[in-house]
């Protein structure tokens, strides 16, 4: 199994091409010989470096959620207070999950491979967010804007609570406004963490 942090460039080759595919048949019919051919390796370079399908998809899954958090920590690195970033992170995190087409594929097409990370067990994105949320608020409670609180704890309840925002969002954008909902969670969470 490849980790992230050795992934070569043919790697990379391996996992867009194996993102090309859910978007195009979804998880489901996406398979070592499609994957293969897109990527122009051979399936035993790809079971080589991956394992299996299953493997290679929760590593592109990966790729992204830590593409996104990276991205994210950027944005939000000049914030002034730790309790601004976390709010912020969250914010922008639901946002741009809620919009990713790979996870609105994922939700389309194959949604009950979703229902164990929802109900049974947490994945390597959900520890790397809850990673990311714990540090902020460990920031948080350095400059005093988050009032004392597990962050274990606390970081795993905002990844459930965020989770559902994410997974709601057609639902929601369908019954209200949008931007309601968003000026809502953000209300939410700030006065979740004030002190």
């Amino acid at each position: 199994m490849t980790s992230l942090r050795n992934i070569t460039s043919a790697d990379s080759a391996i996992l867009d091409a194996a993102r090309e595919s859910v978007l195009q048949v979804g998880v489901r019919r996406t398979t070592a010989t499609e994957v293969a051919r897109r990527a122009r390796v051979s399936r035993m370079t790809l079971y080589r470096r991956f394992g299996d399908v299953q493997q290679l998809l929760v590593t592109l899954l990966t790729r992204e959620v830590e593409a996104m958090l990276a991205d994210l920590a950027q944005q939000t690195d000049g914030l002034r207070t730790g309790r601004e970033r976390v709010v912020e992170l969250a914010l922008r995190g639901v946002d741009r999950l809620a919009a990713d087409p790979l996870l609105g594929r994922l939700v389309e097409l194959d949604p009950e491979l979703l229902l164990p990370y929802l109900v049974d067990r947490a994945g390597t994105s959900h520890h790397e967010t809850r990673a990311a949320i714990a540090a902020a608020l460990a920031a948080g409670h350095a400059d005093g804007s988050v009032r004392p609180l597990d962050e274990t704890a606390a970081s795993w309840v905002l990844v459930v609570v965020l989770q559902g925002f994410v997974f709601a969002a057609r639902m929601l954008a369908a019954e209200t406004d949008p931007v309601a909902v968003r000026a809502e969670l953000r209300h939410l969470l700030d006065r979740y963490l004030a002190p």
